[in-house]
């Protein structure tokens, strides 16, 4: 932080940071504690979610990078992976790469909606995720 504030030093350094992810970070620097960096962003840029045909292209170019046919995925795991991630596509790879592990694991030759609701149990943060809140015990 000392290199990109250019704090101490005799001349300002050619310095560039590249943030990719999480809004989190960008919002807790417009705070009052952090406001002289985040007053140092020359750019910004904000990506939008991918359509549910862009997922599918995501999924298909990954697989066949990975050696499988995109007959690997079936059609409606690849809907609700692309449901479920809420077309941020940090979350439709780890949710891709879980439910390929449970496919796995199962030494199932495809990837089904039974292994993408799987990986869904196993990481509950997904954005996308639309689930109701467990009733509370009365």
């Amino acid at each position: 932080m000392r290199l990109l504030l250019g704090l101490n030093l005799p001349e300002q350094p050619a310095f560039a940071l590249v943030l990719i992810g999480d809004e989190y970070l960008l919002a807790s620097l417009k705070l009052r504690n952090h406001r002289a960096r985040y007053s140092r962003l020359a750019c910004q840029f904000s990506l939008n979610p991918w359509t549910p045909a862009q997922c599918a292209q995501y999924l298909s170019t990954g697989l066949s990078a990975g050696g499988l046919s995109a007959a690997a995925l079936e059609a409606a795991a690849g809907e609700l992976l692309a449901s479920a991630s809420a077309g941020l596509p940090r979350s439709l790879c780890l949710l891709a790469r879980a439910a390929g592990i449970a496919a796995a694991t199962d030494q199932a030759q495809k990837i089904t909606p039974a292994h993408v609701q799987r990986a869904l149990e196993q990481g509950p943060c997904v954005p996308g995720l639309l689930a109701a809140p467990p009733p509370s015990p009365t």
